[in-house]
């Protein structure tokens, strides 16, 4: 998560931060956890990273255009015939929601 907002022990800048007025590329969306994305909700609502730590609290200017992509299954095999596909019809992200 660190990486993605920045942060850790002397509080560094995260990719949010290093793609100021760019685009922030996340590629197989589904492996990010909910932490994680959950994270990169203050720098798209505010257009920047705070991280506060014990003893100082600095914030990083974050405006990114957030861009994401997945496969529409896990086992990447949807649309072939179903002998070929590893992943149940009913998990496909196209299916569910």
């Amino acid at each position: 998560m660190a990486a993605l907002v920045g942060g850790g022990l002397r509080a560094k800048p995260g990719e949010a931060s290093l793609a100021r007025y760019g685009v922030l590329f996340l590629d197989e969306f589904p492996e990010f956890s909910p932490q994680a994305l959950d994270a990169l909700r203050q720098p798209l609502e505010t257009g920047e990273c705070s991280i506060a730590r014990a003893n100082h609290r600095v914030a990083y200017p974050a405006s990114i255009q957030l861009v994401a992509a997945m496969n529409p299954c896990r086992c990447g095999m949807a649309g072939a015939p179903a002998a070929r596909a590893a992943c149940r019809i009913i998990r496909r992200a196209y299916q569910v929601g």
